[in-house]
């Protein structure tokens, strides 16, 4: 299984779509050289899933973006390898081939979509350059077709959303649209860079399930980019375990994690979080409550601009959030008392007048004799807030604990100085 020729699937066929042979990634740069990817390959067939897994700086995307040349060239090179992409390799293609497979036969999201998206444009505007670009589509036809694409991908009340901006859509619906511009020409690979690293539980398995239910009905192969293994346990059929810029393990999802053979592999599988959490106590008091929350962001539209409908981010729900184990109310007044009384004796404040006046005299060694203001207050504050900002830890309080010491030691370096 480690290192040994890619097996295909039952679903894909036995030509690879996308065949990386023996590629090298090198950045030059002030007379240093940098290996980022030293010497992979790896294949991916028609309608396939493969997952190229490993710890953030293992090369994985920088293999991703060798696939289109967005790589800055220079400082980055190929010292050897080839991208075959349908028998077309990539890497010694024209500017102009490239721009036929760009976007249009093979696609790529990206990690963040506020980095990818334009926040000057609009989202019908974003999708629609994409289709006139490749396609040569516009105007009515151009904005029928934008409506199917994000109706395709899950975004409600999808006409409404055409004239909204990226800031102005949820983080799963950004990446809903980056999806929708990315289907919009029929790819035959699409490339996928950790696109719900920066998403919810919730809406990651919403993405996840949107990309495999578009891949089965659109036929398409997939190139999925991941550090977590549970997400590749549910949509690779093969996986390629990344580290240093090498592929050190690679073959069916289901052997690679029953039966790992690489060192990395067995250290990354026992890493993955392991139990189920506690479950709440029914008999404990409610910490926070919530009954038929609303949250309306409102349309406006005309000449005076009056509001025309509402964006629904939060309609009605309940919520109720309650304590793991229920403590009985004497021991949580000791318990917070006792670290009340731990917290206010390890971290002295300062009082707000302190200021430093600068050296006063130089002896005749040498030394500075420094004076200040600063006074540290072991007592126990006398209002609230003060009292609940050194029971929190807050930054003012941390910081004025930090000059406190940082004072304190600069007395007594001067000190054993002026007294050597």
């Amino acid at each position: 299984m480690t290192q040994a020729p890619m097996m295909s699937s039952p679903a894909a066929s036995d030509a690879p779509l996308l065949d990386v042979q023996n590629l090298s990634v090198h950045f030059v740069q002030g007379g240093t050289r940098s290996v980022a990817v030293d010497r992979i390959s790896f294949a991916i067939r028609p309608r396939e899933t493969v997952a190229l897994v490993g710890e953030s700086g293992s090369g994985k995307s920088v293999t991703a973006l060798s696939v289109l040349k967005l790589l800055p060239y220079p400082p980055a090179e190929h010292p050897t390898g080839r991208i075959l992409f349908n028998g077309t390799d990539l890497l010694s293609a024209d500017e102009k081939t490239l721009r036929s497979v760009r976007g249009n036969k093979v696609t790529m999201i990206f990690q963040e979509p506020m980095s990818s998206l334009n926040p000057l444009h609009t989202i019908e505007r974003q999708i629609g350059e994409v289709l006139l670009v490749h396609q040569g589509i516009s105007g009515k036809a151009a904005r029928k077709r934008i409506l199917e694409l994000l109706e395709e991908v899950g975004i409600r009340d999808a006409a409404k959303r055409l004239d909204s901006y990226p800031h102005q859509l949820s983080g799963g619906q950004r990446q809903r649209v980056m999806i929708a511009m990315a289907l919009a020409n029929e790819p035959e690979l699409l490339i996928a860079d950790e696109p719900t690293t920066a998403l919810d539980v919730t809406v990651q398995a919403q993405i996840l399930k949107l990309l495999k239910d578009i891949q089965e009905r659109r036929g398409m192969a997939l190139l999925f980019i991941t550090h977590d293994l549970g997400i590749v346990r549910k949509i690779a059929d093969r996986v390629c375990v990344m580290t240093k810029g090498h592929i050190v393990e690679t073959g069916p999802t289901r052997e690679v994690f029953a039966n790992p053979q690489h060192e990395y592999t067995r250290h990354l599988l026992a890493a993955e979080p392991r139990g189920r959490p506690r479950a709440a106590d029914p008999a404990a008091a409610e910490i926070v409550a919530t009954d038929d929350l609303k949250v309306w962001f409102p349309i406006k539209a005309g000449l005076f601009r009056r509001t025309v409908d509402y964006v629904k981010a939060v309609d009605g729900i309940d919520i109720s959030v309650r304590p793991i184990s229920a403590i009985p109310s004497s021991r949580r007044r000791s318990r917070r008392m006792a670290g009340w009384c731990g917290r206010r004796s390890a971290i002295p404040t300062i009082r707000s007048t302190t200021r430093w006046r600068g050296p006063r005299r130089r002896r005749p060694g040498g030394a500075c004799r420094w004076r200040s203001a600063a006074r540290p207050i072991r007592s126990a504050p006398k209002t609230r807030t003060a009292r609940s900002a050194i029971s929190t830890g807050s930054a003012p309080t941390i910081r004025a604990a930090t000059c406190w010491r940082a004072a304190s030691t600069a007395f007594a370096s001067r000190s054993c100085s002026a007294s050597s």
